[in-house]
């Protein structure tokens, strides 16, 4: 992307170049109108929410070294999605990926969306149980199958507080931008105000489930 926007204002330049022996102010201000109109046409946006897919609320936004990680809501259908807006020139935005579509199902205690690699990973959570007021990523284990049968409690939270993250639900998100992508950042689980487990997505499963669902399905 860097290189169509210096492309862009170098043919603009040359344009300005060109002209520039015939009322000069007009042909700057020309120069300047194509610039940016062809700016906007392959992209570029003034703001990080305007570089979004059409129709795109934004509910929350952090700063990263490449711009900003964004979580939004689709206007339209109400479902949620995460994005990658670039920040280049110091003042333009565009799009550079993400993930969309997200919803809610019924009977999940919420619904989780991430994107990203080994390097860095953004994760956007929807709860749809009121009665679920913090969500914790991580695991203190990095064999997956220790994971998967831990009994997990919020005593292992206090005893390995460098293996967890706790996050507070405002307005039914919780929005985090991690180091990288592995077995533990992908490891979610849901507790109460009274620190009672209620839900959880552990690595591998496709979706949220409350855990006495899992605990009835044991043998």
């Amino acid at each position: 992307m860097n290189d169509i926007v210096f492309s862009i204002l170098t043919i603009g330049l040359l344009l300005f170049m060109i002209f520039s022996k015939k009322r000069r102010w007009k042909v700057g201000l020309t120069v300047l109108v194509l610039v940016v109109s062809a700016l906007l046409v392959v992209g570029f946006r003034f703001t990080p929410g305007s570089a979004l897919p059409m129709g795109s609320e934004v509910i929350r936004t952090i700063d990263t070294d490449y711009g900003k990680a964004v979580l939004y809501e689709d206007s339209s259908d109400g479902t949620f999605g995460l994005a990658e807006v670039n920040q280049t020139l110091g003042l333009l935005y565009y799009y550079g990926g993400g993930t969309n579509g997200y919803s809610g199902e019924e009977g999940e205690p919420f619904q989780a969306a991430g994107i990203g690699n080994e390097e860095r990973f953004m994760v956007g959570i929807r709860t749809n149980d009121p009665s679920i007021k913090y969500l914790v990523i991580g695991s203190h284990h990095e064999d997956l199958q220790e994971m998967v049968n831990e009994d997990f409690s919020m005593d292992n939270v206090e005893k390995y507080p460098d293996s967890y993250i706790v996050q507070e639900v405002e307005e039914q998100y919780v929005f985090l931008v991690l180091d990288e992508f592995s077995y533990s950042t992908w490891t979610i689980r849901a507790i109460d105000e009274n620190e009672k487990l209620i839900g959880e997505k552990l690595y591998g499963d496709g979706d949220a489930r409350y855990v006495e669902e899992a605990e009835g399905q044991a043998p």
